[in-house]
C-alpha cells in the first residue's frame, strides 16, 4: 500500500492555488467522485488566502473593475456540473449578483440605491472575489461523505517524487511535509507588485488594462471624482489636489480598442466561414510535419473571416504590428482623436458596427486559433512571431479596456492631469518625471519572476519550457500533465492556467457559462486523468492484500 495513505484506503490529491482554475478542478473531483462511493478521497487545498478569490480580493476598491461582462462569468461547468439532480446548481456570476441584490450606480460602483447588475456590466472586481469565495463554500457543501476537503493557509515551496511509489512529497512554506498521490498546480497569475510612487511627476509605461488600473489608483484612489457633463466623454474630472502630473506612453504607441457595449437581445456571432477547424486540419494535412506558418497559412484565413463580416474592408489597416510612426509633437492629438472615434464605435455595440464585428473575429474564433497554435501547432519560428507580435495584436483588438476607462482618460486629459506621449517622447527635452511605473501584467512563463515551487520543479527537471521566451510556459500534454526536461510526461502532475501559456494559447481568463469553455473542459480532462491513475493504484493495492 502507498505510504501516502495516512489513513488506509484514502487517496490524497493536492490543489496548489485555489483561484478560479483551482475551483474548476475541485468541482470536477467532487462531481466525478459520485461515480465511485467506495473510493475515499482527501483533497488538500493549499492557498495562503481565503480559497476561491485568487487575485480578485474582496477588499479592492470599486474603481478596479472587471474587463469581462457580468453575464459571461461562471465558476461552474455547464457541461459537467458537480451537483446531483436533487442538489441546487451552482450560480453564474450574474445569478449570484441577483440573488444578493447587488446594485450599481452610474459609475458601475456598488450602491444600494442603484440599479440591478445587467448582463453587459463590467462590475467591480471585488464582487467577483466574493462570488468565487461563495463558490468554494458551495462546492464544499456538495461533497459526498467519501470526499473530504481541507484548506491549508500555506504556500508550497517544494515538490519531490515519493520514494519508490507514485505521487509526490510536498513541502510547505512552514516546513511541514505531506505525501500526496497527485498534484494539480493552478496558481494563476503572479500578484502584481505595488510600486511606491513618490514625487509630483509620474510616468506610466503601457496603454492596456494595467495602465488604466494605475491611472484609476493615481486619481480616484487619491480622492478625485467624476461628475456628469456634456462633453464627448460625458464626464468632468474634479481633482482632489493630491494627484501627480501623469505622463502616459507605451513602446508601440498603439492604443487598444475599447470593449463594445453590450446590447440586450444582440445575436450570437455567426459561425465562421473561412477560419474554421476544418480549414486548420486541411492545412495540417498539406504540411510535411503537420506544423503551420502563422503569417503565411493562418493569418490569411483570419483576414478572410474579417472581410466576410465587414464587406469592403482591408484588415491589414487594423492588423498593425509596427510601432506608431509620425512627428512626436502630433501624437497626443492623434491619440485623442483615435480614442474619441473608438468610443463612438464602442457605444454602437457589435450588431450596429461592421468594423467591430470584423475585429471580434479575434475573440469569437479564439478556439480555432487555439487549434492552430496549441501543442507546437506552429513552426518554431512562427510560434515566436505569434507570441511576440500577433497575440499582442489580438489583445489590442479585442482585449482592451471598458469604454468607461476611455471616458475617464479623456476627462483626465481635459483636466490637465494626464499627458499622452509618443513612444520615444518620454526621453525628449522638457519631459522629466520622478517615478516610472511599468504597467504590465507580470509574465507568467518560466523566464519571469518564478515562485519557489516552480524553481524547485524546474531544478529537478520535472517541468520544462514549452518554447523560448515569451512562449515559455510549462509544457503540458493534452491532459495538462507536465512534461519534464527529458521529454517524458509527469503522470501525477497537472498544470493549468496562465503558467502553461505558450504550450497552449490564452489561459488568463475566468471561466464562462459556455458549455464549450476550454478552461472547464481542461479541468474535466485533467481530473479524469488523475482519477484513472488513482484507480490503477487501488487495483494494485487490492492485488497485494
Amino acid at each position: 500500500m502507498s505510504a501516502l495513505h495516512a489513513v488506509r484506503n484514502v487517496q490524497r490529491v493536492a490543489i496548489v492555488g485555489m483561484g478560479s482554475r483551482g475551483l474548476s478542478i475541485l468541482e470536477q473531483l467532487i462531481g466525478l467522485a459520485h461515480r465511485n462511493p467506495q473510493r475515499r478521497l482527501l483533497v488538500e487545498v493549499f492557498d495562503p488566502q481565503t480559497p476561491g478569490s485568487g487575485l480578485h480580493r474582496p477588499e479592492q476598491p470599486d474603481y478596479l473593475m472587471l474587463n469581462t461582462m457580468a453575464g459571461q462569468i461562471s465558476a461552474f461547468s455547464a457541461a459537467f456540473p458537480a451537483s446531483l439532480p436533487d442538489q441546487p446548481a451552482g450560480l453564474t456570476f450574474l445569478q449570484w449578483c441577483a440573488t444578493h441584490n447587488v446594485r450599481l450606480d452610474e459609475r458601475g460602483h456598488l450602491d444600494a440605491a442603484g440599479r440591478p447588475v445587467e448582463f453587459g456590466d463590467f462590475a467591480p472586481r471585488r464582487l467577483l472575489g466574493r462570488y468565487l469565495q461563495d463558490s468554494y463554500r458551495y462546492l464544499l457543501a456538495l461533497c459526498p461523505a467519501h470526499v473530504q476537503v481541507r484548506h491549508h493557509r500555506e504556500s508550497i515551496v517544494g515538490c519531490c517524487p515519493s520514494a519508490g511509489e507514485p505521487g509526490f512529497q510536498l513541502t510547505c512554506g512552514n516546513g511541514q511535509q505531506m505525501a500526496v498521490d497527485g498534484v494539480f498546480l493552478t496558481t494563476g497569475h503572479a500578484p502584481r507588485e505595488c510600486e511606491a510612487v513618490t514625487g509630483r511627476r509620474v510616468a506610466i509605461e503601457g496603454l492596456g488594462l494595467t495602465a488604466m488600473d494605475t491611472l484609476a489608483e493615481l486619481t480616484q484612489g487619491l480622492g478625485g471624482r467624476y461628475v456628469r457633463d456634456n462633453s464627448v466623454c460625458g464626464w468632468r474630472y474634479q481633482p482632489s489636489g493630491r494627484e501627480p502630473q501623469i505622463y502616459l506612453f507605451s513602446r508601440s504607441g498603439l492604443p487598444f480598442h475599447a470593449r463594445p457595449q453590450w446590447q440586450p437581445g444582440q445575436p450570437a456571432p455567426a459561425p465562421p466561414r473561412f477560419f474554421t477547424p476544418a480549414a486548420i486540419r486541411a492545412l495540417r494535412r498539406e504540411s510535411l510535419d503537420g506544423r503551420l506558418d502563422f503569417v503565411k497559412q493562418v493569418l490569411p484565413l483570419i483576414e478572410a473571416e474579417m472581410r466576410s463580416r465587414c464587406g469592403s474592408f482591408d484588415p491589414k489597416i487594423h492588423l498593425q504590428i509596427e510601432p506608431w510612426q509620425g512627428e512626436p509633437g502630433a501624437y497626443e492629438q492623434w491619440f485623442r482623436q483615435w480614442i474619441e472615434a473608438d468610443l463612438l464605435r464602442s457605444r454602437q455595440g457589435t450588431a450596429a458596427s461592421p468594423l467591430t464585428q470584423a475585429l471580434e473575429v479575434w475573440r469569437d474564433c479564439r478556439d480555432v486559433l487555439r487549434l492552430a497554435v496549441d501543442h507546437k501547432g506552429l513552426t518554431d519560428a512562427s510560434i515566436q512571431a505569434f507570441y511576440n507580435q500577433w497575440a499582442a495584436l489580438g489583445n489590442r483588438l479585442v482585449g482592451g479596456p471598458q469604454q468607461e476607462r476611455y471616458e475617464d482618460l479623456l476627462a483626465l486629459m481635459d483636466a490637465g492631469i494626464v499627458r499622452v506621449l509618443a513612444p520615444l517622447q518620454i526621453h525628449g527635452p522638457g519631459i522629466t518625471f520622478d517615478a516610472l511605473i511599468k504597467a504590465r501584467t507580470a509574465h507568467s512563463g518560466l523566464s519571469g519572476g518564478r515562485s519557489a515551487l516552480l524553481d524547485d520543479l524546474l531544478r529537478q527537471g520535472r517541468v520544462r519550457r514549452a518554447h523560448p521566451y515569451p512562449a515559455d510556459g510549462i509544457e503540458v500534454d493534452r491532459q495538462n500533465r507536465a512534461i519534464g526536461s527529458d521529454g517524458r510526461v509527469e503522470p501525477r502532475l497537472w498544470v493549468l492556467g496562465p503558467t502553461v501559456e505558450g504550450s497552449t494559447f490564452y489561459n488568463h481568463y475566468v471561466p464562462t457559462p459556455d458549455p464549450a469553455c476550454q478552461a472547464l473542459l481542461q479541468a474535466r480532462s485533467a481530473v479524469e486523468s488523475c482519477l484513472a491513475a488513482l484507480e490503477v493504484d487501488l487495483a494494485c493495492e487490492q492485488l497485494t492484500t
